[in-house]
């Protein structure tokens, strides 16, 4: 929903800056967001169609009207871009029936590669995905992935430019604004910890949570800051509310996400 999204919304700035006139489009699964917004100066247009997190295929039917009504937006407004910046596999087909129609420029930039986090799904279906995915991949004019990690995932494609772009940032974003912020206090390690641990993102099973909090059960010198949101967060809670060395802080900004991480051992 670009409510935050860090690398979209750093990404947008940097081609803002660069000169060109940039607009978001973002997936309200809440329904709760402003449909217009603006975000650092730059547009961003928001889509109500409500719908869960890490549900597998049973988030088909919204996935689809997602992408029906990005694909409207975009026809709509024709006549108003030339290129199209395509988060993850949700955005990449609405954004390849432009380039075929239309012949836009279209930039595939994956986040997360969809089969390998589709849970409660045939084995059968995620390879379909994998196989679709992959030719999007191939089809696409660039293709950027988060790390080097990721080139694994899609062997198998024929991507016509790639890079990778780490999400990164930037050297003034440690800097607080006006002196003070909400996580000032996390600049310094919790008291009598041996090891911090602060992570911040998406809260799914497959982040290695789970076995994240079992080790922090086995060791009670060793602490945790925990923030972000998902699909299994009310799962998530319910495991750390009888560990005193886990502390959560829900969702947060980006700024404060740094300052929290900037305590970090790991």
């Amino acid at each position: 929903p670009i409510a935050p999204d860090p690398r979209v919304e750093k990404e947008a700035r940097t081609l803002n800056q660069a000169g060109n006139d940039v607009t978001l489009i973002g997936w309200d699964r809440t329904g709760k967001l402003p449909r217009r917004d603006k975000i650092q100066g730059i547009s961003c247009i928001r889509l109500p169609i409500k719908a869960e997190y890490a549900t597998g295929m049973l988030n088909l039917p919204q996935l689809l009207r997602w992408q029906w009504g990005l694909l409207i937006w975009l026809i709509i407004h024709r006549h108003e871009y030339d290129l199209i910046h395509a988060c993850d596999f949700d955005t990449i087909i609405p954004a390849l029936v432009c380039r075929a129609i239309w012949h836009k420029k279209v930039v595939y930039d994956i986040f997360d590669f969809y089969a390998d986090h589709l849970r409660a799904t045939p084995e059968w279906i995620k390879n379909a995905i994998r196989a679709v995915d992959l030719r999007c991949v191939s089809t696409a004019d660039a293709v950027i992935l988060a790390d080097d990690s990721r080139w694994d995932q899609i062997r198998g494609s024929q991507p016509r430019r790639s890079t990778v772009i780490f999400n990164s940032p930037e050297d003034d974003q440690f800097t607080l604004q006006d002196g003070k912020s909400k996580y000032q206090t996390f600049t310094q390690r919790p008291q009598n910890s041996l090891l911090h641990i602060v992570y911040i993102g998406l809260l799914q099973l497959e982040r290695g949570l789970f076995e994240l909090i079992g080790v922090l059960r086995n060791h009670p010198r060793w602490s945790l800051a925990l923030a972000g949101f998902g699909g299994d967060e009310a799962q998530i809670l319910e495991q750390i509310q009888d560990i005193p060395n886990a502390n959560w802080h829900g969702r947060i900004s980006y700024l404060d996400a740094l300052q929290l991480s900037s305590a970090a051992d790991t």
